[in-house]
């Protein structure tokens, strides 16, 4: 999840493709619509995913919502 620059998202990108990180990066999940992590992920052909949690709920929507992402995308996620 990211909702501005990404400086972490794109180390992680960095480091998965040097091999010292061994995960797999399946989608970038962001409530800011212009978020430039959401630039990066594209650029890095990752899936991204703008959520407007204005829409849910105010109780613990991100854990609902991203828990359902999750279930679809079929893998052990961390």
């Amino acid at each position: 999840m990211a909702s501005g620059r990404g400086s972490n998202f794109t180390a992680c990108v960095e480091a998965i493709r040097k091999k010292k990180l061994p995960i797999q990066i399946l989608a970038l999940v962001s409530d800011n619509p212009g978020a430039k992590a959401l630039e990066s992920a594209k650029s890095f052909q990752i899936p991204t995913k703008v959520l407007d949690f204005a829409k849910y709920e105010p109780k613990r929507p991100t854990t609902r919502i991203c828990s359902s992402i999750w279930r679809n995308s079929r893998r052990t996620l961390l």
